[in-house]
């Protein structure tokens, strides 16, 4: 009977973690990327950013003022655990596409993408890095 008792027991401990990465409905983690950055890019640009979730089944989200382009310019991220996705979109109001790919740090307070941007004449490599903006940082 103990041994009965003492297995349940292992089972509802280990069968109930929780993931620790981005993209987990549960994870505590996955909530605090919604939140206001920091941006610096490779050319030189500097400037925040919103990361909002648009779907948490879908690990997506959007990025207000994808590259500098406005507070109307959203750019779509997938998140997978520490992986990140820009599919190939375009970003209609600024008449550019953008595709790429990125991560997030264990400490989930770094995120680094590098993306292709192009706007049907030039085609720009773009490494960008996001830090969390201590002032808004909740």
């Amino acid at each position: 009977m103990r041994l009965i008792i003492l297995y349940i027991v292992f089972i509802l401990l280990t069968g109930c973690q929780t993931s620790r990465f981005i993209g987990s409905q549960t994870s505590k983690k996955a909530r605090s990327i919604v939140n206001s950055w920091n941006c610096r890019e490779s050319n030189g640009l500097i400037y925040s950013v919103e990361l909002n979730t648009l779907s948490e089944t879908d690990n997506l989200y959007s990025v207000n003022n994808f590259h500098f382009l406005g507070n109307d310019i959203n750019a779509i991220l997938k998140i997978n655990g520490d992986k990140i996705d820009i599919p190939e979109q375009n970003l209609a109001l600024a008449n550019m596409t953008v595709k790429g790919d990125g991560f997030i740090n264990k400490k989930q307070n770094m995120i680094s993408i590098n993306y292709y941007f192009s706007d049907g004449a030039d085609l720009d490599t773009i490494t960008a890095v996001y830090s969390l903006d201590k002032r808004n940082n909740s």
